[in-house]
This record gives structure tokens, sequence and C-alpha cells, in this order.
């Protein structure tokens, strides 16, 4: 018998939500069966079940399928034929704006009931330099978008973040990059739609109140959980600190709000003072527009308020078990939402530790709040550690006063925000009372994380190990396991234990990475190029891509490689000093373990010039001498060994220029370097162009075959005596080339193809460039010779994956 049958149902359901994205999202199809018949077979005999119970929670599993199937479905198929027919046509999109936020100093506008998308699929709008549009004007009207409609793309890299998911755990299933707005006149179409427009007005009516742009970016965090407007490095110290819960919505904010909210209520617990603090709860959830982990805090709190009148206790587990449910059966993308495992994870944490870990401390008030925070924590460590690759061993320590703080600040901004609704001013003291404690707050957030002293990166252990570690964590702290242990059932208790073991067994197949066992990764990193290589447990990497508007280091590198099991980069090597190939490689080494840097050495003098001129080198690349004891400088001809059968050639230029080289100029200088791998060969050739391919072509010309042993060259008259001229041009023969300067008409000429005659091409290029990468030019001439392409702003990254002397590849398809 089930004693908690709501939790039991809400897993099985959640099981077959997972069970269909492994299916359907990652096309594994063996895979998401494997979870199905399971976790069917390990519920038939690992627990002591009535058949009844048994049909009951297969049609849980089965439900969840289908609901999954149904919305993906729904995404897949909702936009009008017409809209989707070409990716470059110019359309148009209209309907009811939900929300906007402001970011990079543009628009995003979330559009429900439009005239392109199917019911309950809304569409996110995008307007860039919305220059002085007043965003009161935006919720609640008919807004009329013109632009690009597209699918937003899903992850670029193995493991890593991906839109298209987060988006649709948002309801949201297309992107709209609009050129321009039209706001409707008409004003409001709906009460619905009046009432979210007064809503969101008194909401930066309450901002407005605080003068500091930082605090107020901050206060719109904390109460609001819209984090937009917060620095980055704010975000990182939150980040890590472990503290960064309070800048989202959480059952935390809205426990703060319930209990104001029961305090003002007083001793008067009648049936319509209940009403009114469930219906002030829903009014902040429209706030804070419904994020997961609103949704699940305002329908625990109501379990709790109606539970008294329904003549039932309140059991905790149970009514988050309600929520996710519900929440799931809404939208079943949300399970795959970060915020919302974060906030369900957190309270199964307190349901199954709190009451076994206060035995231990001390069972008072004080040791029962040690015991939940510590439950917490423990309930979202795993996944934490999966999805952002940090762990601070202060966290818990840390968010002591963190919390403590923030018991003051939610409800304080609540009853200034009540006040302000109600009577259109608050007196001055209260807004400073705030503001001294949002101060108090960020900066000691900031002083405790040290940099990130405490803060320590680790890899992903993968999706069966975190799931493993979940199950066992909850079977052994149930009630189910004390209840064996006191009757002596240890059989019973193994054979769940194992059955646990062998589930998340079955789960490999659905959840793996692909990527796993490619030697060469070709890493999208926008516009710029990141080769990474894998071999003898070392982690190479051939430029690091960079963009001025975005950290890449640490925003795509550092989590690629700690996504991908690279706890560091022994050796980074740069091919030239621009932006779109070193500077990523900077940022990371400030952020990730970096061994060395390699740069090519005719950049020695015009950096040490620079540097004794200017006494830095900000002007070059930000943050280049700061890693000067990393840094080393490569020559032409030099060999870089990675293990005794895999190894790095520089093969371009073949001689030092004696002047060195001006960092300002163009594309003047350009290492080439060639991946001998056991035999198959990767050009790496940075920004080379159709000038240098020529040179390169007709210097090879004349290299004889005996140039990779060592032996005597042969001169042109031996050559042509020994039958072998021109045979030198087979040193540039490749298996796969990394396509120059992002596939621009400057580079990839016929006769460079035709002596480097690849079996594949990879060109690496940010989406929608500003330059018209890659050039269609460059395509026909690679598509003439029957190379495969694979480019990493439509596939993704590509990964080379080399067995017996021969390759594979395979992309994210982004």
């Amino acid at each position: 018998m089930i004693r908690r049958k709501l939790f039991a149902y809400t897993m099985m359901f959640a099981a077959g939500v997972s069970a269909g994205f492994f299916v359907f999202e990652r096309t594994r199809i063996a895979g998401g069966a494997l979870i199905m018949v399971s976790i069917c077979v390990m519920t038939y005999t690992c627990f002591d079940l009535a058949e009844n119970e048994r049909r009951r929670l297969a049609a849980f599993l089965a439900a969840g399928f289908v609901l999954f199937t149904c919305r993906y479905i729904s995404y897949g198929c909702s936009l009008i034929s017409s809209c989707n027919s070409d990716d470059e046509k110019m359309t148009s999109v209209c309907g009811t704006a939900d929300s906007v936020t402001v970011k990079d100093e543009g628009l995003r506008i979330v559009l429900s009931d439009t005239d392109i998308a199917a019911s309950g699929v809304r569409v996110i709008v995008s307007l860039y330099n919305a220059g002085d549009t007043d965003i009161r004007e935006i919720p609640g009207r008919r807004i009329t978008a013109y632009g690009k409609l597209r699918e937003p793309p899903g992850a670029d890299n193995p493991g890593c973040f991906d839109y298209r998911i987060y988006l649709r755990s948002r309801g949201i299933g297309y992107a709209f990059s609009a050129k321009s707005l039209e706001i409707s006149d008409d004003g409001p179409v709906s009460v619905r739609a009046r009432y979210k427009r007064w809503l969101f007005e008194t909401r930066e009516d309450f901002l407005d109140r605080f003068s500091d742009p930082e605090i107020r970016a901050f206060i719109k965090g904390v109460v609001f959980g819209d984090k937009s407007d917060i620095s980055e490095e704010t975000l990182e110290d939150f980040t890590a600190n472990g503290t960064g819960h309070i800048l989202a919505v959480s059952g935390l904010h809205t426990g703060f709000l319930y209990s104001l909210l029961r305090f003002l209520q007083g001793r008067r617990r009648t049936l319509p003072a209940t009403a009114f603090v469930i219906m002030i709860l829903i009014m902040y959830g429209d706030m804070t527009l419904w994020s997961p982990s609103t949704m699940r805090a305002v329908t625990v709190l109501t379990v709790s308020l109606l539970s008294m009148y329904a003549r039932r206790p309140f059991d905790l587990l149970s009514a988050v078990s309600a929520s996710a449910l519900l929440i799931l059966v809404i939208e079943p993308y949300q399970l795959l939402s970060t915020g919302f495992q974060m906030s369900f994870l957190a309270l199964l944490g307190i349901a199954f530790l709190a009451e076994p870990l206060s035995h231990f401390t001390g069972g008072t008030y004080a040791g029962d709040m040690l015991a939940a925070a510590v439950s917490v924590q423990a309930g979202i460590l795993p996944l934490t550690a999966l999805v952002f690759h940090r762990i601070n061993i202060l966290s818990i320590f840390i968010n002591i006063p963190v919390i403590f703080m923030a018991s003051v600040i939610v409800p304080g901004c609540m009853m200034i925000l009540f006040i302000t609704m109600a009577a259109g001013t608050v007196p001055g003291f209260a807004v400073l009372i705030i503001e001294g404690l949002s101060e108090i707050i960020m900066r000691f957030n900031s002083t405790v994380s040290a940099g990130g002293y405490f803060s320590g990166l680790i890899t992903s252990a993968g999706i069966p190990v975190l799931v493993l570690a979940y199950l066992f964590m909850m079977l052994t702290a149930s009630e189910w396991t004390r209840i064996k242990l006191l009757r002596r059932e240890y059989r019973g208790l193994v054979r769940a234990y194992l059955c646990i073991l062998a589930f998340s067994v079955c789960l490999l197949p659905a959840a793996y990475n692909t990527f796993s066992d490619d030697e060469i990764v070709f890493v999208s990193v926008g516009q710029g190029d990141c080769t990474h290589i894998r071999a003898g447990g070392k982690d190479i990497l051939i430029d690091g891509g960079g963009d001025t508007e975005r950290n890449i280091g640490e925003d795509v590198l550092m989590p690629y490689l700690l996504a991908n099991g690279a706890e560091r980069a022994e050796l980074a090597c740069v091919t030239h000093l621009h932006t779109d190939h070193a500077l990523g490689i900077l940022q990371l080494s400030q952020e990730y373990p970096v061994g060395a840097i390699c740069i090519p050495s005719d950049y020695r003098k015009s950096l040490e010039s620079r540097q004794r001129s200017t006494g830095d080198t900000e002007d070059i690349l930000p943050g280049l001498m700061k890693e000067q004891d990393k840094v080393q400088f490569i020559g032409p001809g030099s060999r870089i060994h990675i293990t005794d059968d895999v190894y790095i050639d520089t093969i371009w230029p073949v001689e030092e220029r004696s002047d060195g080289i001006d960092i300002d100029d163009p594309n003047e200088h350009n290492m080439v370097y060639m991946i001998n791998y056991r035999g198959i060969k990767i050009m790496v050739t940075g920004d080379l162009l159709e000038e240098d391919e020529l040179k390169m072509i007709e210097y090879y010309r004349h290299k004889s075959l005996t140039y990779e042993t060592g032996e005597k060259e042969q001169t042109d008259e031996e050559e042509q005596a020994a039958g072998t001229d021109h045979t030198g041009i087979l040193m540039l023969k490749c298996d796969v080339l990394k396509v120059a300067h992002h596939g621009s008409k400057s580079s990839s000429s016929e006769a460079f193809l035709d002596a480097v005659s690849p079996s594949v091409a990879v060109i690496q290029v940010g989406a929608n460039n500003f330059y018209g990468h890659p050039h269609q030019q460059t395509i026909d001439r690679l598509e003439a010779r029957g190379i495969p392409v694979y480019r990493t702003d439509l596939n993704g990254a590509a990964g080379i994956d080399i067995r017996g002397g021969k390759i594979r590849t395979v992309d994210t398809m982004r």
C-alpha cells in the first residue's frame, strides 16, 4: 500500500514526461522505451503493491508520456505554413503582450493569442534599439511586430544551455526578431489584459521609488524574480556563494509574504479572511509572471490554508506533489526547467531530510531551522553541481545571514507595494530602510564571495548519476525504509536499492553524450574559432573565440569543458591575436585552469614593444599580460607532442619574421596547425587568406615526402630524377579541414581545396553574423568537390570520432 499516493503518482508522471523528452527531443527512441519498461519493472518488483495501485501508477506513467507527446506536436506544428516557408521572409505577428522586460537596450515581449501560433503556444518578440519606447504602455495591449520568425535554436554545444527547451518550459514556441512595433491605441482588449497592465504599472511605480540603479535592480530581482538589470559581477557573486535563489521568486519569498499576511490577519481564521490571503498570493504570482517556483509555492500555501477547512492534516510532501503535478499537466516542458527542478528539490529535501536531521540538531526551534537549511542545501546541491559546475563549501553558513536579511526586505517591500497601491505614497524612511538593507546584503555577498576563493569548479557527473543520487537519498530517508529496518526486512531493502541502481543504468542509453567519444570537437563559440582536442587524458584548445560584448571564455568555453568532463586545459594555442580567436582563451584562463597559452613567436617583439611604451597591453587584448606567466611563444616548424601518436605541427609560416608583426594588422600573420591524430590529419587554418594559401602550396610543392621523417630534403633536380616532382604537396592533404576565415570568399581558393583534399569541412561561424559569412562562393567550391560541410551556425558543435583510422562526424543539430 502506498501511504503518499500523490507523491508516487507525480513521480510516475514525471518519469513519463522524461521518457517523452528523450524520445522526441533527443530522438533516443530505444532509450525512452527502456526508461518506461525499467521503471515499470522497478515498481512491480521493489514494492508490495496491490494490482489496482500498480495499474494507476502505470496509467500516470503513460499519461506523462502522452501529454508530453501532444505538447511536442503542438510546438512543432503550430505555425501557419506560409510563415514557415522561408526563413528569410519578412512577416508580422500580432498578439496580446503578457509581459515585457528590458535587456541589452532592447525589449523582450511575450505575446499570447497570436495570429500565427496554435492556442497555448506563445511567441517571444525581441526588439533591439527600442529607443524611448514606454514599457508601461505594452502589457495587456495588442502588439503587431514586423520582422522575421524562427524556431529558437537548441544547444550549441553538448551538455550546455538549450534555449529552445528553456523557452518551451515557459510556454513559448517561437522567437520573432522585430524591426518595428505597433501598439494598438484601442486600449486593453479584455478585463484580464487591463488587470495585467495595472499590475505592471503598479510594479514599475514601486520600483521607481528606489533611485539607486543597482539597488533598484537588486530589489527587482529579490521581489519579482527579474534579474535582467542586475550586473554580471553581482550575479557571479550570488552564484559563487550559492545564494542566487533569493534572486528568483521561490517558496522563501511567498513564505515571507504568507507570514506577513497571516500576521495581519491575526487570529481571525475565517473563510473570507483565508480567501483574501489566497487572492493576494495569486496577485503576487501575477506580478512575478508565475515562475515555476511561484506556482509551486502558491499552490503549497493554498493547500496549507485550505487543509483546515477540509479537516485534513497538512502534509508537505503531498502538497508539493500536488503542485508539481498541476504544473506539469499545464506545461510538461516545465520538468526540464532548472528553476522548476531546484524549486521542488529544495522542498523534497525538507520533506525527506529535515525530520531525520532534527534528531542530530537537538530538536529545538533553532535546531529545526538549521536542519531545514541543511536539508534545502542537500536537496539542491547535486543539481547545482550538474548545472552550474560549482560548489561553495560555505554556502550553508553564508545563506543564514542572507536569508535573515531577505526575510526583512521581502515583507518590507510587499508592505510598501500594498501601501502604494492603496494610498499612492509611502513614508520615505521605509524606503531608506529597504535601501540600506539591500546595500548591506549586496556588500556582504560580494565580500564573502572572495573572488570565488571558496567556490570550486567540478565537472558534470551526468544525468544517470544525478538520478541515482536523488533516488538513493529519498529511499534512505523514507518512512518505508525505516519500517523495513524496524521489521528487519533487509532483503526487500537490498532489492529496492538494486532496482534503483539498475534503473540508473537503464538511463545511460537515453542520456548518453554522443560527443563523449569524439577526439576532436569544433566548439560553437559564435563568430569565432575553437578546436578542442582530447588525447591521453589531456585537453588541448586551438583558439577560443571571442566577443567584445560577451565573455566567451566564462559563458561558453568553461561550461562546455566542465559539462564534457575536462577539469583543466593543459594547453591553449592561438592561430593569431585577433579578438574572435584569442580573447576567449584569455578570458577562460582567468576563471578556469589553463596550463599554458601558446601564441605565434612573431608577436614577441610587438608585445614587448607595446608593453614598454604604454606600461600595459589593454589596447592589444584585455588581460593578456595578466597571464604572462602562462604565455609561451611557438615558432614555425614546431611540434607539440600530446601523446606518442598524437601531435600538432605548425606548418605555416615556415620562417619567423625578424621585424615581428603588428598586432593590429588584419590577418597579416596567421599560424596554421596540422593535428596528426593516430594517422588522421586535421588542418586548423585560422584566418588564412588566399595569398598565403598559394604561398603555402608553392612552398610545399618543393618539399619531398621525406619531410615527415626528418630525412634530407631533395632538391628540385633530385625530385625530378626520382619521379617525385610535386609530391611534397601531399604534406598538405588532410582528412578534416577547418575552413579558413569563417568561410569568407577571401579564403579557400580552388587551388587550396584541391591541394588539401579534405573528406570533411567545418565552418565555424556565428548565426546571422554582420559579415555575411560563410560566402556562397566558398560553399559552392566545397559542394562542387563533394565535401560534406558542417556549420556551427546551423549544426552547432561538430565532433570527430576517430576509430581504426576512420572518422565519424556528429553535430548537435541546433
